[in-house]
């Protein structure tokens, strides 16, 4: 009777516990992935390396078939079929279509893009386009064996990048409508700030001479109480004028 070899079995260490700080870390990063939207998926079959068959990937399947045309921010199943087919085309190699994971993944992003009807969704598709060709280059440059191509996959990745952050432009805008928003910050040092005519601001608790912040009189120009204790004082030829500052080294 023939004995059977038994193979030894790799001893495999347990990894360590967690930290306190990454403990910390994962029961934050838990409850952010809780209030984080799902995002629509689909099971996919390849048969032949040619044929991609789509399915849901649960039991509910036209509560499935309404998360995916809603990602594609349309009502139309036709529009939605041809946008995810003009994606996967993008997404296939050479000689395979596209993997169900790459169709998931650009799913993924066009959920975050959250078109709102099939314009915007056409945008997205050129954003998602562009974002999976410029990655395509860059991985090109890096696999180069001359400094030629390197340069040259380089200079298109760029490119294909700039295009991405248009696509992002162009959809801002249309979503505002052309409108842009001007944001007016005040800033508050030691005490209110006073907006008009006579107003004053003291910087770091400076003050102007004699301990009393610089008052503008009608007619004068405008003077900072903090230029005023930078240099000397010096008298007008007339009595009764105010002073005034000095330039340079005069009146020291």
């Amino acid at each position: 009777m023939a004995k059977t070899k038994r193979n030894p079995v790799a001893n495999v260490e347990k990894p360590p516990a967690p930290s306190a700080k990454q403990a910390e870390a994962i029961a934050a990063a838990t409850e952010r992935q809780k209030a984080k939207p799902a995002r629509a998926s689909m099971a996919i079959t390849v048969t032949d390396k040619t044929v991609m068959q789509i399915s849901n990937p649960h039991s509910d399947g036209p509560g499935w078939s309404a998360h995916v045309n809603d990602t594609f921010g349309t009502t139309s199943h036709a529009f939605c079929e041809h946008s995810l087919m003009r994606i996967a085309g993008v997404l296939q190699e050479r000689n395979a279509v596209a993997t169900e994971a790459q169709v998931n993944a650009a799913l993924a992003l066009l959920g975050a893009i959250g078109p709102r009807n099939e314009l915007e969704t056409v945008i997205g598709e050129q954003i998602v386009a562009s974002h999976v060709l410029s990655m395509g280059l860059m991985h090109q440059a890096k696999c180069a064996d001359t400094i030629p191509k390197m340069e040259a996959y380089t200079n298109m990745a760029t490119k294909v990048s700039r295009t991405v952050a248009t696509h992002i432009d162009t959809l801002g805008k249309l979503r505002s409508g052309g409108k842009q928003t001007h944001e007016v910050r005040y800033v508050y040092v030691n005490g209110n700030a006073v907006v008009g005519d006579g107003a004053q601001a003291v910087f770091g608790g400076v003050k102007t001479h004699a301990g009393t912040p610089h008052q503008r009189k009608p007619g004068q120009p405008h003077e900072s109480g903090v230029s005023a204790l930078c240099v000397p004082e010096m008298r007008s030829k007339d009595a009764g004028r105010d002073t005034v500052p000095a330039c340079g080294d005069e009146g020291s």
